[in-house]
């Protein structure tokens, strides 16, 4: 939380208090966290290493992964190193407000604690059944060779060599290109093959029959001596289908845990931290009035005459279009993946980027917030509402959004830090009496 010209005397003490309790213990509170970011890169190399040891990465890949993964950890330890040793060195009242919105005696901690974790275990949930599904639906469609249908190719070597994680193979007086796909690389010995396979050498391959384009192998012999069997190909893809069913299973089991982590969470965590909540810092119902009354002294006759209209900047559409061309190029590029498994799952994470991508755009280019006198008016995708200035009891700002809040307590809208317009809106409400909170979660 920032400071707040508004705070009352009383709660200012409530933050001076919050501030002294945690100043006493900066430096567990500093182990605490290091713990949390040490146990978190520890589990993600886990699954890195897990995912090496079943092939599914290859070790260069492995290696790239935990550098980025060491880096982003040692970037977020040092930034926070950085956060705690400045607060030993600030009083009470600045100690307390950078712990007030995680301390969990301050009411509402235990409500937005229970909200993140809500939203959370959603996308979680539900980005983790998508991707089970598709994983699921390419092992179920995914069929086996058939041999029968593949045309043997009797021929003469002109060139081999080894290209983007397959073998592709020339032949004399043969203007098509034939290829190993890379889910059967691993069963060819490569240097075996590569000095077996001179120009001149007699060949003879098993492709499939299509008419443009690469012709891919599925069984691979040099003057006599089996390079790819028919066994191989069928071990290899088994054994991929192995992984695609273990992949749907994995991310099938995330999906089902996370509402049971929640409803778990509701009913242990978030009762315990319910009943811890001892400090109300909102503002009491004649604090409220006295604002008010400091504010009607200002407003005067201005309000009938205000009219400020938002707009979306454009860094959204170019943040959207970056990411919609990356899930487009996602969406083309998967169809050049030999395996599979992981092409369905290319293609899944790409189409799922670019679906979100353009509901943004559109969402972006709908979205706006007129506050017209007294009335404060929002578009969003799924309709437009409204409500009036003395029926907002707050607005909270927070590092990417703002959140209006009705007197209901319930949160009437969300509005992007960046949006054009919102200053003077916030700027306006202030001067009515609308308490504005800053966050920093």
């Amino acid at each position: 939380m920032f400071d707040n010209d508004l705070f009352t005397e009383r709660q200012k003490e409530i933050i001076v208090k919050i501030g002294k309790d945690h100043k006493e213990k900066l430096d567990k509170e500093k182990r605490r966290v290091y713990g949390v970011h040490f146990s978190i890169l520890f589990v993600l190399l886990a699954v890195v290493f897990v995912l090496v040891l079943t092939e599914i990465f290859n070790p260069g890949q492995g290696l790239i992964f935990a550098v980025i993964l060491i880096i982003a950890a040692g970037s977020n330890i040092s930034r926070n190193s950085k956060v705690y040793e400045n607060l030993k060195g600030q009083d009470d009242y600045a100690v307390g407000l950078h712990f007030v919105d995680k301390d969990p005696r301050v009411v509402g901690n235990a409500d937005n604690r229970l909200k993140a974790t809500r939203v959370g275990t959603l996308v979680s949930g539900i980005f983790a059944l998508v991707i089970a599904l598709i994983c699921l639906l390419v092992s179920l469609f995914d069929k086996p060779t058939d041999f029968s249908a593949l045309e043997e190719v009797n021929g003469t070597v002109h060139s081999v060599r080894l290209e983007r994680e397959r073998i592709l193979i020339s032949l004399q007086d043969d203007d098509r290109e034939y290829a190993v796909p890379g889910i059967y690389l691993k069963k060819v010995d490569w240097a075996e093959f590569e000095k077996a396979a001179k120009r001149g050498k007699s060949i003879t391959v098993l492709a499939n029959t299509t008419k443009e384009g690469v012709r891919y192998v599925y069984y691979l012999e040099v003057e006599g001596t089996e390079f790819l069997t028919r066994e191989e190909v069928s071990e290899a893809e088994n054994r991929n289908l192995r992984i695609g069913y273990a992949l749907a299973a994995v991310f099938g089991a995330v999906a089902l845990v996370c509402p049971k982590y929640y409803l778990i969470f509701k009913r242990t965590v978030y009762k315990k931290n319910k009943a811890k909540e001892i400090y109300n810092l909102e503002y009491t119902e004649e604090e409220l009035e006295a604002l008010a009354a400091a504010a009607e002294e200002m407003v005067g006759e201005t309000e009938e005459k205000t009219y400020i209209k938002t707009g979306c900047p454009k860094s959204y559409l170019f943040i959207l279009g970056f990411f919609g061309a990356l899930g487009l190029a996602g969406v083309a590029g998967a169809w050049f993946i030999n395996d599979g498994v992981l092409k369905w799952l290319v293609f899944g994470f790409a189409l799922f980027f670019l679906l979100l991508a353009l509901i943004g755009v559109y969402d972006c280019l709908n979205r706006r917030e007129i506050l017209d006198g007294d009335t404060l008016t929002v578009w969003r995708l799924f309709g437009t509402k409204n409500i009036k200035v003395k029926e907002l009891k707050k607005v909270v700002i927070k590092p990417l959004q703002t959140e209006s809040i009705a007197r209901t307590g319930k949160t009437f809208c969300r509005i992007g830090n960046l949006t054009k317009g919102l200053d003077r809106i916030l700027e306006e409400l202030n001067k009515r009496g609308v308490r504005i909170e800053i966050f920093m979660k």
